[in-house]
C-alpha cells in the first residue's frame, strides 16, 4: 500500500511526499528482513518460558506473529514459593488482563491446574476462543524450549549483575568502615538561584541501583538567606527527624 501511495504521489509530481513514503517503505523492508521465521503455519501465538533460582524467577514471553518472532520480553519475580504452574498461571492472568492483544494460542512449559478458568478469562478478553497448550512434541516444543533457554540466559545475566553489585557494596562497606552493607543510600544536594528559590533533592540507591520512584524534592521554607549548611540542616531534619 505504501508503495502504491508513493507511485501515486510521484505521478502527480508530489515528490516530497513520495520521498517520505519511499523512506517509510525502505524502513519497513529493513524491519521485516530482520525478523526470524520460527513456524510454518503463520499463526499468531505467544510462548512462555520460565527459569528459577532460590531467590528469583524470570518469565520470558516470545511474541510470534504470522509465524515470525517479532519480539521478546523478560519479567523478573522475587517470589519463588509458588510452583512453576502456579507462577505461570498467575503471570498469564496479570499480563493479559492489561495487554491490548491476546493471541489465539499461548504455549506454556508446564500444564496448568486451572487451565479452563484461564482460557475462559482469555476468551472474554479477546472475544474469541483462546487455547493454552503445554506441547509434548513437535515444533511447538521447540518454541517452548527456546523461551525457557532465553529465560535461563536472562536469569544467569541477572544473577551475575547482582553478584557484581553485592561485591561493590562490600567494598564500599569496608572503605567506609560500616557495620553493615549499605543496601540503601540516600544522597542530598541543594540548589538555588542567586540565593533565592532554594530547593533540595534526594536521590536513592538500593542494592547499588538507582530507585527513581523513591526520589524526593524539597522546597526550602525555613531559611531565608543563602546558606547551604542551613538548607541541609532543614532537609535532614524533615527527612529523618
Amino acid at each position: 500500500k505504501i508503495k502504491q501511495d508513493m507511485m501515486s504521489a510521484a505521478n502527480v509530481h508530489e515528490y516530497e511526499k513520495a520521498a517520505v513514503l519511499r523512506d517509510k517503505m525502505y524502513a519497513l523492508e529493513q524491519t521485516l528482513s530482520k525478523q526470524v521465521a520460527v513456524t510454518n503455519d503463520f499463526k499468531d501465538r505467544d510462548v512462555i518460558g520460565i527459569a528459577r533460582s532460590d531467590e528469583n524467577s524470570i518469565v520470558t514471553l516470545l511474541f510470534i506473529r504470522s509465524g515470525f518472532l517479532i519480539g521478546t520480553r523478560n519479567f523478573k519475580f522475587s517470589e519463588t514459593m509458588s510452583t512453576k504452574s502456579e507462577m505461570i498461571g498467575t503471570f498469564i492472568r496479570q499480563y493479559y488482563d492489561t495487554t491490548r492483544f491476546v493471541p489465539k494460542e499461548i504455549l506454556v512449559p508446564a500444564p496448568l491446574e486451572d487451565i479452563f478458568l484461564i482460557e475462559e478469562m482469555l476468551c472474554k478478553i479477546k472475544g474469541q476462543k483462546v487455547k493454552v497448550l503445554s506441547p509434548k512434541r513437535g515444533e511447538k516444543v521447540r518454541l517452548v524450549k527456546m523461551a525457557c533457554q532465553n529465560a535461563k540466559n536472562s536469569l544467569r545475566e541477572f544473577m551475575t549483575e547482582v553478584s557484581k553489585d553485592t561485591q561493590l557494596l562490600i567494598r564500599l562497606q569496608q572503605r567506609l568502615k560500616m557495620d553493615r552493607l549499605p543496601f540503601r543510600i540516600e544522597c542530598f544536594d541543594n540548589s538555588s538561584i542567586s540565593g533565592k528559590d532554594a530547593v533540595s533533592c534526594m536521590v536513592v540507591f538500593e542494592k547499588g541501583k538507582s530507585k527513581k520512584s523513591a526520589y524526593r524534592h524539597y522546597k526550602i521554607n525555613k531559611v531565608y538567606r543563602h546558606d547551604d549548611y542551613a538548607y541541609m540542616d532543614e532537609v535532614l531534619r524533615r527527612r529523618y527527624g
